[in-house]
């Protein structure tokens, strides 16, 4: 999108599909893989939430004093170091249950993935909390997408160039 942009002039005509332009190749992938369309990093509401996920790092980086760069190399990092993750991807990979969540009413769909989520660390502190909250939900399997990625479990990008420069959905 950002090359395209670059050169167009108002009211011309773009030539390319929805497609090329708002999606990147990890959402093209994760399609491939596990069939599910990431929401367009480039629409509405998902731009905001980049900006802003790019904001809180920052923030993160200004509080430490620690520099906080994407991590491309599966393991655990010696130092801080962020993946981008989607959350209904890493429901799929795990083989979790894909169920509706996300609204307050859902909450038998929070139940059932928490019910179903791998003994990897202890979420009996958490386990309320995600069944009150999509977002806890969230964070727990942005968790579980982490230790995935530090276990070396995750599909890397095949074009490493492409993804430094668009990003990469690790799960």
């Amino acid at each position: 999108m950002g090359k395209t942009l670059n050169t167009h002039q108002a009211g011309a005509g773009i030539g390319l599909t929805a497609d090329q332009l708002f999606r990147r190749e990890t959402d093209l992938d994760i399609y491939r893989r596990l069939g599910k369309h990431p929401l367009d990093v480039g629409a509405n509401f998902i731009a905001r939430t980049a900006r802003a996920s790019l904001g809180l790092l920052e923030e993160l980086r200004s509080k430490t004093g620690e520099p906080i760069p994407l991590a491309w190399e599966m393991s655990v990092p010696e130092r801080l170091a962020a993946i981008e993750v989607y959350p209904a991807a890493t429901l799929r990979a795990m083989n979790l249950p894909l169920v509706s969540y996300k609204k307050k009413s859902e909450l038998k769909g929070r139940r059932k993935i928490m019910e179903s989520l791998p003994g990897w660390f202890d979420l009996a502190e958490v386990h309320q909390a995600a069944l009150d909250s999509a977002d806890v939900l969230d964070a727990i399997l942005c968790t579980l997408a982490g230790v995935q990625f530090c276990r070396g479990h995750c599909v890397p990008p095949r074009d490493l160039a492409t993804a430094q420069k668009e990003g990469w959905i690790w799960g």
